[in-house]
């Protein structure tokens, strides 16, 4: 009795305590002095449109598991918090849109919204700065429908199902972002529309199926990132008559019926195409014409039958892209007047299908062997407008910024995931895979070798713990987590291919290197690459065999080993330093990342030097135009560090050159307002 009672007592106890918590955040969510108060449906009010109306500015509306048949206004602000989308209901029963938001400054959050009136929205949202988080939307016209002249509405971490269009920002809307959603949509239905709206985020989120996962139709200046797109019918993307958008860093993935990753067309001008993986489509990416000035760079494009189309397209930039094993990698109608390798850095793109030789056998840069990009079949055959094609896919990104780029993705799996198992394995993961840093001596080249591979082993071991664990417990969002891990266990090995690659590459430009063992090195790739593509098979089901990676590791190893064995006199002889060509010279200079990088206006770049030597530190466009000079001056030993202001310049990409005697670096940065 004593125990039941207790049970009971602390029961209440908590009832009270999360009601004073929920009143103690709207106080501070919406800055109102006077006590928040909670009012419950249905215990205090035996309706949800009864218990808004009751209800004073900044209150919250608690909702108890149920099915409620309403049509809700919410007309000042406050927060309607649902008991979770799975048990607490608001049914429209087709009548007009089930819920208005009509008020600045709202919290709608926990419910299943369905069947809204034909046309009409789950939620019309036509306040300011409304948060609509963890709701499920079914059997709607338009899951959320935000009206202007609403600005700065956030919708995460929600469910859509069968509803013709799952998330619609209207014209005069902005600000918005559409954050880690699940829309599914039925054929000939939209995932996301995008009318006339500017300045939004639609990122992290999972389209499938559906005629158009994202739709952007005369907006500009909106991120698109993160997100994965599977099955539509038509076009993953499509831009139409929208300008200065940025698409970055988007799976996107067809079928046999797919007929476009993303699409460009009316008009759509100065968008920035980067760092997308599409795959298994009629055309990859296809830029119609007069979508003129637009970079598509850092995109792997992949068995499509047409990688890429620009028709009619003017004064584009493509480089640093991955074309593998599309039936036609490229059509340009003008390629002379369209840029296939960046003018400053001189490089293009990385073709399947290119067969030349990276021997300095050509004159320019194409007298440098051992850089990576092929001097022989100059331009590539099949793309004959790309005259500095990449030996290696992701040529151009150094194993030890790949590297990072895995640490700061298993960084922010540390700060998102709480479960403890699989947050302990994705820690272990980190600080394993940090460990490998101190050895490089720069950007391409390791010391001790074996240490460095064997304990990157240790981190896919680790990632590969963390997956069995999510999937074991079934943290929220399992699924995602488990691709996330896949692609961060992919970082580290493809960072380990680029040093294979690179090695194997200077051994072969060395004279007197030995044939017998760059031979046994490029078999060991050979192998790499199989075991990879396993993996890969694994997915398809999330049955992934992470052991493969692991046998991947130890093949670029040992590819690693035969190359530097390769260019050894004797036993006693220390292995020779491969300096045939290398941005950075180990030791003596360094120009690093900038940081933060994407930025919104300030951001800095370090560079150091050995010795005193005039510096010049310049700032260009992407079209290869000097924006500013940062340093042209004598500086003395060590590390120096400078600050660009960049208020005055557009959103894009920049190119930072560092040159300090016969040293020479370029790196790239992204401004984003």
């Amino acid at each position: 009795m004593k125990i039941t009672a207790w049970k009971k007592t602390h029961r209440r106890s908590f009832n009270q305590i999360s009601s004073k918590l929920l009143a103690a955040s709207v106080v501070l969510l919406f800055g109102i002095e006077a006590i928040a108060s909670v009012l419950n449906v249905p215990s205090d009010y035996p309706t949800i449109q009864e218990a808004i109306d009751a209800a004073s500015r900044g209150d919250t509306v608690k909702v108890a598991p149920g099915i409620y048949y309403e049509n809700v206004r919410i007309s000042k602000p406050l927060v309607l918090w649902g008991s979770g989308s799975s048990s607490t209901t608001i049914d429209g029963a087709s009548v007009d849109s089930v819920m208005r938001v009509e008020a600045e400054s709202c919290l709608v959050k926990g419910f299943l919204v369905q069947n809204s009136g034909i046309g009409r929205a789950g939620i019309h949202v036509l306040g300011d700065d409304s948060v609509i988080e963890e709701m499920e939307f079914l059997d709607n016209g338009k899951g959320v429908d935000v009206e202007p002249p609403s600005q700065n509405i956030v919708v995460q971490n929600s469910m859509f199902k069968r509803n013709a269009i799952g998330i619609y920002l209207r014209r005069g809307t902005s600000g918005s972002s559409i954050i880690g959603n699940t829309i599914f949509a039925d054929m000939n239905k939209l995932c996301i529309k995008i009318a006339g709206s500017n300045l939004n985020r639609v990122e992290n989120n999972r389209l499938f199926d559906g005629r158009t996962g994202i739709y952007l139709l005369g907006s500009n200046r909106n991120v698109i990132q993160g997100n994965e797109l599977t099955g539509s019918r038509f076009e993953r993307i499509r831009l139409a008559k929208s300008d200065s958008n940025f698409v970055l860093q988007n799976r996107i993935s067809g079928d046999e019926y797919s007929e476009c990753g993303l699409l460009l067309t009316d008009y759509s001008i100065s968008n920035v195409i980067s760092g997308n993986l599409l795959s298994e489509h009629e055309v990859g990416i296809w830029v119609k014409r007069h979508c003129s000035d637009g970079i598509i760079s850092e995109n792997t494009i992949v068995n499509n039958r047409f990688g890429l189309g620009l028709d009619g397209v003017e004064r584009s930039m493509v480089f640093h892209n991955n074309f593998v094993e599309n039936e036609f990698h490229v059509h340009d109608s003008y390629p002379s007047i369209n840029d296939w390798y960046h003018p400053i850095l001189l490089e293009g793109n990385f073709w399947s299908d290119y067969q030349g030789s990276d021997d300095g056998s050509g004159s320019g840069k194409h007298s440098i062997a051992g850089d990576g990009i092929g001097d022989t079949d100059i331009p590539h055959p099949r793309a004959d407008f790309d005259f500095y094609p990449f030996m290696e896919r992701n040529g151009w990104r150094p194993p030890k910024s790949v590297k990072e780029e895995a640490l700061d993705e298993l960084a922010g799996l540390i700060e998102s995931i709480t479960h403890p198992k699989t947050h302990k394995h994705i820690e272990h993961a980190f600080r394993e895979l940090e460990k490998t840093l101190p050895y490089f001596s720069d950007n391409w080249h390791i010391t001790k070798a074996s240490r460095v591979f064997d304990r990157e082993k240790k981190v896919t071991k680790e990632v590969r713990k963390a997956s069995r664990s999510a999937k074991k417990y079934e943290i929220p969002d399992f699924e995602g987590v488990i691709s996330k891990l896949r692609e961060i266990a992919l970082y580290v090995v493809e960072a380990d291919s680029f040093l294979a690659g690179k090695a194997i590459r200077e051994a072969e430009a060395y004279p007197g290197a030995k044939q017998k063992e760059i031979k046994k090195a490029k078999k060991e790739m050979t192998k790499a690459y199989a075991e990879l593509s396993k993996v890969d098979k694994g997915m398809k089901k999330l049955g992934i065999e992470w052991h493969k990676y692991d046998k991947a590791i130890n093949h670029f190893k040992h590819a690693y080993e035969h190359a530097h064995k390769a260019v050894k006199k004797h036993k006693k002889q220390k292995h020779v330093q491969l300096t045939t060509f290398d941005r950075n010279l180990p030791n003596l200079f360094s120009l690093s990342q900038n940081n933060p990088n994407p930025f919104a206006r300030e951001t800095s770049i370090s560079f150091t030097v050995p010795k005193p030597i005039h510096v010049r530190l310049e700032v260009f466009d992407v079209a290869g135009e000097l924006v500013e000079t940062l340093v042209d001056d004598l500086q003395l030993p060590g590390m120096h560090q400078v600050r660009w202001d960049a208020e005055g310049n557009a959103s894009g990409i920049y190119f930072y050159r560092l040159q300090a005697g016969g040293f020479t670096d370029v790196k790239k940065m992204l401004l984003l307002r």
